[in-house]
C-alpha cells in the first residue's frame, strides 16, 4: 500500500513529490453528467518540471503543493476498481449479435436518398462572415 496525502499535506507533498514518477488523484463525477457514467474516476499527474522561484515539482501549470490542495487526496499508487478518466467508458447499449446484417428497406432508402437531394449543395451555398 503506497502513501496517500491529504490536502492538508500538501506542503509534505510538495517536498516528497518526485520528477517522473506517476501520482494519482479521483474526480468524483456529478450524476447529472451522465446516469451511466461512473460515479468516481481516477486521474494521473507526472511532475515534469521544477517552479522557477520555489523549485517544487509541476505537473501543466500546476505546483505539487497547489495539485494537492485542489485535487487531494493524492495516492502513490493506482486506485484498484476505479477507471482512468483518460480511458473510453464502456459501451452503454448491449453488443449486437453474431453475423448481425443492418438491412435497409425501400422506405428507407428512399428517406435517404431524399435527404441527400434535399441537403444544401456545398458549392451553391452562401459563404458566412
Amino acid at each position: 500500500m503506497g502513501k496517500t496525502w491529504q490536502p492538508q499535506d500538501h506542503k509534505k507533498f510538495a517536498r516528497e513529490a518526485k520528477l517522473g514518477k506517476t501520482y494519482y488523484y479521483i474526480v468524483n463525477l456529478s450524476p447529472r453528467a451522465g446516469a451511466w457514467e461512473d460515479k468516481q474516476l481516477y486521474s494521473e499527474v507526472v511532475f515534469d518540471g521544477h517552479a522557477a522561484f520555489t523549485g517544487t515539482p509541476t505537473a501543466n501549470g500546476y505546483s505539487a503543493a497547489t495539485l494537492c490542495l485542489q485535487y487531494g487526496p493524492i495516492y502513490e499508487d493506482q486506485p484498484r476498481g476505479i477507471r482512468n478518466a483518460a480511458v473510453a467508458a464502456p459501451q452503454v447499449a448491449g453488443p449486437l449479435s453474431q453475423g448481425y446484417e443492418g438491412v435497409l428497406d425501400h422506405a428507407e432508402i428512399r428517406g435517404l436518398e431524399k435527404q441527400v437531394a434535399d441537403s444544401s449543395d456545398p458549392r451553391t451555398r452562401r459563404r458566412f462572415l
